[in-house]
């Protein structure tokens, strides 16, 4: 139960830290595009 407890605190804990990063004006944005190169992109480098 404990764990359950920390599981959904940490949880709890990130999207707190997502919305203040979110509600910055200097948060950089990217598109789904970009987001899904960079990934690929990075993939590619470590096969």
């Amino acid at each position: 139960m404990f764990e359950d407890y920390m599981r959904h605190r940490y949880i709890i804990d990130e999207l707190e830290k997502t919305e203040k990063e979110a509600a910055n004006p200097n948060t950089e944005w990217h598109t789904h595009d970009e987001v899904w190169n960079e990934i690929w992109e990075r993939r590619k480098q470590n096969v």
